[in-house]
């Protein structure tokens, strides 16, 4: 997949990682410097939130693949976060599902001030599940995930 109408784009907010192997370089005339060209345009251009992209770059440059960090999401609490805590303690519903890691560090601080109730959780992906299993065996006080699907069903 060409991504040649990307040449000429860019974004101030976007950060460009070419692979080192794949810069560029060529000769000033007359001086015997090196000065840098523009590199290739990317192979990948990553959308998540600034900061959570590291370890996908990071993969993509052992595979010698270029990619421009482009964040297209930013995370923000909702205007029903300071009632997180007291749903929690109440116990009129029967599950809480959480499908991303975002929502399951918000979730977590919630849980946390409503004093850890007991309540069953389901959790969405691989990447949730991991927040999950970081906090059960960090804190004493544990929280059972129980239900954890590898994919959502539709």
């Amino acid at each position: 997949m060409a991504f040649s109408s990307l040449a000429p784009f860019s974004p101030p907010s976007g950060t460009f990682r070419p692979h080192p192997a794949r810069r560029l370089r060529a000769a000033a005339s007359g001086t015997g410097s090196v000065v840098a060209c523009s590199p290739a345009p990317p192979d990948v251009v990553v959308t998540r939130e600034r900061g959570k992209n590291a370890e996908l770059i990071a993969a993509l440059e052992k595979r010698n693949i270029n990619s421009l960090e482009l964040p297209l999401v930013k995370h923000v609490e909702g205007p029903d976060a300071d009632r997180l805590s007291d749903v929690l303690r109440d116990d009129k519903f029967d599950w809480i599902v959480i499908t991303s890691p975002e929502a399951a560090a918000v979730f977590l601080q919630g849980w946390k001030a409503a004093g850890s109730p007991k309540v069953q959780v389901a959790v969405v992906g691989a990447g949730t599940a991991r927040v999950f299993d970081e906090v059960s065996q960090s804190e004493v006080r544990s929280l059972e995930v129980a239900f954890s699907p590898s994919k959502a069903m539709v």
